[in-house]
């Protein structure tokens, strides 16, 4: 007979074989795309978007209303203590930390624009910011510039030059000037 004392237990159990199963079918799958030909590029993408999505079905753990209720209460003193202060990682961008309390370890920022609206433009601002003037790590994966274009910007950004002019070639001295001192310090950033 099954008891809930060992509920937790049983849960892993249950969550271990989901997965097994998940990945059996994920893999099935991918072998009848490659007998069936085509692209093959796109079915390697396929393959590994599938396989690491079967990682993210994994639960967190469960948790009763009881000890939820005490968290929020705990964050709710935490809120009344800072008096308005962002909690989370500051973006740089005042109007943004104030909507959103900054970013957050648990919660995922999605930047979303039509194409040419600024969304590299924003996020790199927002990584060079936390790098360079918070020090800290940061990671950015692109599929759509190179490390080298990221840099560039980047570099550009830091040193207020207009990318335009620096890719026509027509920079001024005191442009020349900013970006000696603005290099250093991103190259000496945590930016992966």
């Amino acid at each position: 007979m099954m008891s809930t004392a060992n509920l937790s237990s049983y849960l892993d159990l249950l969550e271990e074989n989901f997965q097994l199963r998940r990945l059996c079918a994920v893999c099935t799958g991918v072998v009848a795309k490659i007998y069936e030909g085509g692209d093959q590029s796109a079915t390697i993408d396929e393959a590994e978007r599938d396989v690491l999505a079967v990682r993210s079905l994994k639960r967190k753990g469960t948790c009763g209303i009881k000890e939820l209720t005490q968290q929020a209460l705990d964050q709710i003193e935490r809120f009344h203590g800072q008096q308005g202060a962002i909690s989370g990682l500051r973006t740089g961008l005042l109007d943004l930390d104030r909507m959103t309390d900054g970013l957050h370890p648990e919660e995922m920022t999605v930047i979303a624009a039509y194409p040419g609206n600024g969304k590299t433009s924003l996020a790199l601002n927002i990584a060079e910011r936390v790098a360079v003037d918070d020090g800290m790590a940061v990671g950015i994966f692109s599929l759509e510039m190179s490390s080298k274009q990221l840099v560039l910007r980047m570099l550009s950004s830091r040193a207020r030059i207009n990318i335009r002019n620096v890719k026509d070639g027509q920079m001024s001295q005191d442009d020349f000037g900013s970006l000696a001192p603005s290099a250093a310090r991103l190259a000496n950033s945590l930016i992966f």
